[in-house]
């Protein structure tokens, strides 16, 4: 008869567990996807920084190689 009380007993306790493990997973799947969508937004934005910096870096490059020829022709 115990047993049975018992048995019945530690079926509940472990059914809850599984509801509180299925729950935590949800919870943290949540805050994670969060996380990881907060990290995708933050380098997207630090690459189109590095982007441009890099565009505005060959623009320059390209005006000071312009102005090297452009005096290279003026000494000839």
């Amino acid at each position: 008869m115990l047993g049975w009380i018992f048995g019945g007993f530690v079926k509940k306790i472990e059914r809850s567990a599984k509801k509180v493990e299925r729950d935590f997973v949800d919870r943290s799947a949540k805050k994670l996807n969060k996380l990881a969508n907060d990290l995708d937004y933050i380098v997207a934005k630090r690459t189109d920084k590095v982007m441009n910096r890099m565009e505005s870096l060959e623009n320059k490059t390209v005006q000071d190689i312009n102005k090297i020829i452009d005096q290279a022709t003026e000494k000839e």
